[in-house]
């Protein structure tokens, strides 16, 4: 199956959709995340960009946001019905699978579906979510019930999708999509996917989604800024638009943009990773929608504004089970995908790890403090979670990962926890001479702990000089008084 054509399969006229969410009703999905404002709203829309499969964020921090399962705390328990768009990449973290993740990362976007799947998601789609391939992105539509809202996105010349009209409460909202061009000259062609930058295009859908009957129109862009921008500069008739990237390339994290204007156009741009969504909330009185308090008692209004995917939000109950679920298959698929998975042995005349029993030996009172760290408990938190043989987790929880003479993700060994060697790298020289002092780093550049400790796995306000002296102590490295 094609995805233009398992796409389009489901697809029909923009004057004949606006019964496609006729039916949506409020979700029942955990607890509120907001208190109600003054004027109660008649619906709601949850826009986030750059997804990026975040499933959750990785827990190095007492208050890290993001996770999947919290996106349902902005939809739940409300007496109105909530919508949510996306834009960016979604399902996939790269515009190519990993060769050696590909198993997880198909997972991964999966469970991003299957999360989906609960509540109403419109969907401009990014070069990333053709990682895989144009029949299994269209598995993941079908399996996420997305709509597909972007016509400028075509594989072998047919769209990939349709503009969508959609009732929220008593307001017909239009989703719209645009799908640009990555500008990454990385970027590899994909046969057969092309995009139309044709204006247009986009100023016929604005109209014909207006003579439908929408009385809210947003634009879901994956593309730059810049060319949101311009885009929305010569498309009167566009009220918000959300910005995502046309393509992203690993771990790569956005802040909150602060919320923008074009004359009456609202431009928003949330943080990456699912860290922030803009919450669109509406009070329709009937006529045009001004962006305004929902209190005032003349006129339609609606309110923007960012809220962060804080860890105080409650979760989706269900969302969390997903979660749970995928923790668990992993766990137990990897465990047998990479059984075989041995450790490089080291170059001749290379050090290998010997492990903190040996370490502890003779250095007590470093063993004494490091035993008191969090590094000491590194792996246990993740084997307490089923994320052991997690590949997106394992290697800053062992020393040594998939170096020679170290540890991979099945082979620990006496490697398990962030141990001396992470640090002083491998002792094994350092040993065999006694206490070689020049076989050993002795002191360790701070830098050393932002292999492991950058973002998305911190908060941006972390910072390494604050961190470091915890792992400090009587004979490790405090000054002494």
């Amino acid at each position: 199956m094609k995805i233009g054509s398992a796409l389009l399969a489901g697809t029909v006229a923009l004057a004949a959709l606006v019964a496609a969410c006729e039916g949506c009703k409020p979700s029942s999905m955990g607890k509120p995340a907001l208190s109600v404002v003054a004027g109660a709203p008649t619906g709601r829309l949850v826009l986030f960009s750059d997804l990026a499969a975040a499933l959750e964020p990785c827990g190095c921090v007492a208050d890290q946001r993001g996770g999947l399962a919290r996106l349902g705390a902005f939809a739940s328990g409300q007496a109105f019905p909530v919508v949510m768009g996306a834009a960016g990449p979604t399902f996939f973290d790269d515009v190519q699978l990993n060769a050696s993740h590909a198993a997880q990362e198909l997972e991964k976007a999966h469970t991003v579906a299957q999360v989906f799947a609960q509540q109403p998601v419109f969907l401009a789609p990014s070069r990333s979510e053709f990682a895989a391939g144009s029949d299994e992105l269209a598995k993941l539509v079908a399996e996420s019930k997305v709509g597909v809202v972007s016509r400028s996105l075509r594989v072998a010349g047919q769209p990939v999708g349709e503009p969508r009209l959609v009732s929220v409460g008593a307001t017909k909202v239009a989703f719209i999509g645009y799908s640009g061009a990555p500008h990454d000259t990385l970027v590899p062609p994909l046969e057969g996917l092309s995009f139309d930058a044709n204006v247009t295009s986009l100023q016929s859908d604005v109209a014909a989604a207006q003579a439908a009957g929408a009385r809210f129109v947003v634009l879901l862009a994956s593309s730059s800024r810049g060319e949101a921008l311009r885009l929305v500069d010569r498309t009167p008739g566009i009220d918000l638009v959300l910005v995502g990237a046309p393509s992203v390339r690993g771990e790569v994290v956005r802040d909150d943009v602060p919320i923008d204007r074009i004359e009456k156009t609202v431009v928003v741009e949330p943080a990456s990773r699912l860290q922030s969504v803009v919450v669109v909330d509406l009070v329709d009185r009937g006529g045009a929608f001004e962006e305004g308090d929902l209190a005032v008692g003349a006129g339609s209004r609606f309110v923007v504004r960012q809220e962060p995917v804080a860890s105080k939000l409650t979760k989706s109950p269900e969302s969390a089970r997903i979660l749970a679920e995928y923790d668990a298959r992993i766990d137990d698929q990897n465990r047998v995908r990479y059984a075989s998975r041995t450790p490089a042995p080291p170059r001749e005349g290379e050090a290998h790890y010997v492990g903190v029993g040996v370490c502890g030996g003779c250095h007590a009172q470093p063993l004494a403090v490091w035993s008191a760290t969090r590094h000491a408990k590194a792996y246990p938190s993740l084997t307490e979670k089923h994320k052991a043989f997690d590949l997106d987790c394992v290697g800053c929880h062992v020393t040594g990962y998939e170096k020679p003479g170290g540890s991979t993700v099945t082979h620990v060994g006496n490697l398990e926890n962030v141990q001396c060697e992470a640090c002083h790298g491998p002792g094994s020289k350092h040993v065999a001479g006694g206490g070689l002092k020049s076989a050993i780093v002795r002191k360790p550049d701070p830098s050393v702990c932002t292999g492991c400790h950058h973002e998305p796995h911190v908060e941006r306000s972390w910072r390494v000089e604050q961190a470091w002296p915890k792992v400090l102590g009587p004979g490790h490295g405090a000054h002494p008084g």
